[in-house]
């Protein structure tokens, strides 16, 4: 099924759901409130998703002026992964890079702003696959609604952690984790053990390892540095991550 169908039959599905327990406990007046209330939760999904997270960042984009080339980079191939359309930014803060999808075919990425400074000439290759990968593999509006609950319930995150843990299992959110690494490992055409030291560097780099994004950690391509199952946001720990691409753990 396609990601815009699977957007709008959860919230068909959600709303008609609302409507009949609205029904069932307040007649007409709880058709009205829980259709209003579907109508929010479509709004705050599709606009104000990632305004959660990011409004907590400072960030900049990079356009024009851009030093580092990166943004040439990723401008260079963006056709190969569907994207018309990419914006990057950088952060002082510390966030692991992070990648999101619009509609139509619009891809954000943000890094930190030190990141480029630590990676050689054939690890800025792999990022720009690796990021790209993910942005093409991994589902658009899915964490975009964990993020939601994740920012919306910061008080009961130890409630509310576990469960979105299992959820994010359930729907597979590991396996695009995975098949995002395996993509990015073949169009970077890199060899196995480069990828994975790479993904190894990439993982302990101190600005990555951020252990409170305020519900962006559903946009992350890394897996937390303080790897939980109870507190896992759909991410496969790294030692599965580098068994997947190297066959072999380092």
């Amino acid at each position: 099924m396609r990601t815009l169908t699977q957007v709008w039959v959860f919230f068909v599905s959600l709303t008609v759901a609302f409507l009949f327990i609205g029904f069932q406990f307040y007649g007409r007046l709880g058709l009205f409130v829980s259709f209003l209330f579907s109508l929010l939760l479509i709004y705050i999904t599709l606009h104000k998703g990632l305004w959660f997270f990011r409004k907590h960042l400072h960030f900049k984009e990079v356009k024009g002026s851009d030093p580092t080339g990166f943004l040439n980079r990723l401008n260079a191939v963006k056709n190969q992964y569907d994207i018309n359309v990419i914006h990057l930014y950088t952060t002082p803060d510390d966030v692991p890079p992070l990648v999101w999808k619009d509609y139509p075919k619009t891809g954000f990425i943000l890094l930190n702003e030190n990141l480029l400074s630590h990676l050689n000439e054939n690890e800025r290759h792999i990022l720009v696959h690796f990021l790209f990968s993910h942005l093409d593999v991994r589902p658009t509006f899915r964490p975009r609604l964990f993020s939601i609950f994740e920012f919306g319930f910061l008080k009961l995150q130890f409630v509310l952690a576990p469960i979105m843990s299992l959820l994010a299992l359930a729907l597979g959110s590991p396996r695009y984790f995975l098949k995002s690494d395996l993509t990015a490992l073949a169009n970077s055409e890199a060899h196995h053990l480069d990828f994975g030291y790479f993904l190894k560097k990439l993982h302990d780099l101190r600005f990555h390892r951020s252990k409170n994004l305020n519900g962006a950690e559903y946009f992350s391509t890394l897996t937390a540095a303080q790897h939980h199952f109870w507190k896992s946001f759909g991410q496969p720990s790294l030692k599965k991550r580098l068994v997947t691409v190297m066959g072999f753990l380092p």
